[in-house]
């Protein structure tokens, strides 16, 4: 099993219960959501359910804006999976994010 050897215990200890123990998360990810009218940033779908809040700068890595809406996307669960299927799990930045959102943005344009 991979440990990040950058996190602290209690880092780990609330990264296994993430979208429960960390304060704020709930509140960071409506605002978000509220934010982009409940609609896919990606692909423009407004699924009555199934939504991802993305952290744009990853949560394993830019601790000082994992709360910050600013560095949140609304997402569907499709185009969630397939920007970490191009871009992976660790990592990602807010330009990764918005250059997936481009090229999503050109295929919708071209169809």
């Amino acid at each position: 099993m991979f440990t990040n050897p950058n996190l602290t215990d209690e880092e780990r200890a609330l990264n296994q219960n993430r979208g429960i123990a960390v304060p704020g998360l709930h509140l960071w990810r409506k605002a978000v959501y509220e934010r982009d009218g409940y609609t896919c940033q990606a692909c423009g779908d407004s699924p009555s359910n199934h939504l991802v809040a993305h952290h744009m700068d990853g949560w394993d890595w830019c601790k000082e804006r994992r709360l910050d809406e600013s560095n949140g996307a609304t997402a569907c669960e499709d185009c969630h999976k397939v920007f970490h299927s191009e871009y992976g799990y660790g990592d990602n930045t807010e330009s990764q994010w918005r250059e997936f959102v481009a090229s999503r943005q050109l295929v919708e344009a071209v169809a």
